[in-house]
């Protein structure tokens, strides 16, 4: 209970009586631990991904967790209101605009963009995913994972693919893959 007491004055400005409200808190104070209870929740959940997570409100950063700090190499303080853009590089600026503006517009947009970070000394890949967060005033959330090493997987696949057909094509002989079963998956030649 929470009271509170309101001392009445005598015509001589001594205290004649008090006027005393108590109030009932119990709802208030269980809401507020609620609320508390639900934000250290959703904390221990950003800091425990790998994921980098940036909530911005029109475009000006808000906050942000520890993984999308250690992404792009800056500290909370260089990023917490600042532009969000300010981090996109100059070239994918429109691209990034136009997932803000899906976003302004309730609608979630994902793309992957390359990240050339003169914190980090290189350049990096990223899967962003640009999404609206309910309930006033209007936020967003960014949720960017680092997928650099699956792109350098792609490319080397890619590669390899590129050599294997070549040699296919240009070998004077039979040249062949065959799967561990010894069944022919692919051949060339004459």
């Amino acid at each position: 209970i929470e009271v509170n007491l309101l001392p009445q004055r005598a015509d001589d400005g001594t205290v004649a009586a008090a006027f005393v409200l108590i109030t009932d808190i119990t709802r208030h104070r269980l809401s507020e631990q609620s609320v508390r209870e639900s934000e250290e929740r959703l904390s221990k959940f950003a800091e425990a991904t790998h994921e980098g997570i940036v909530f911005h409100e029109n475009g000006i950063i808000t906050d942000c967790n520890d993984a999308g700090l250690r992404l792009i190499g800056y500290r909370h303080e260089e990023m917490v209101g600042r532009p969000v853009l300010d981090f996109v590089p100059p070239d994918l600026k429109a691209q990034a605009n136009d997932a803000l503006l899906l976003a302004q517009r309730g609608e979630t947009s994902r793309m992957e963009l390359r990240y050339a970070s003169a914190l980090l000394g290189e350049d990096r890949w990223y899967d962003i995913q640009v999404i609206p967060v309910q309930g006033p005033p209007r936020q967003y959330q960014v949720i960017a994972n680092d997928v650099t090493a699956r792109r350098v997987a792609e490319q080397r696949l890619r590669f390899s693919q590129e050599r294997v057909q070549a040699l296919m094509h240009h070998s004077h002989g039979i040249v062949g893959v065959i799967d561990t079963q010894g069944r022919i998956l692919q051949a060339a030649g004459t």
